[in-house]
């Protein structure tokens, strides 16, 4: 697990908001993803959701809210 600031151990849960780009519906892209960055680089949910792995927050509940135009 990722080490993260100690501070972490005294929160009893995570909350994310996130506001990016989505894909359009029924439009072909080159990426697979349907989320995507101000700069339209796609975000990997996996990767990004993966980040807050830690044992700070082990057993601690995680939300993730993604609001995506398009």
């Amino acid at each position: 697990m990722r080490k993260i600031d100690p501070q972490l151990a005294d929160v009893d849960c995570l909350v994310v908001f996130i506001m990016c780009h989505g894909r359009q519906k029924g439009r072909l892209e080159r990426s697979t993803a349907d989320l995507f960055a101000s700069n339209g680089e796609p975000i990997d949910t996996n990767w990004l959701t993966g980040e807050f792995q830690c044992a700070a927050l082990k057993g601690k509940p995680k939300l993730f809210f993604f609001q995506a135009c398009r």
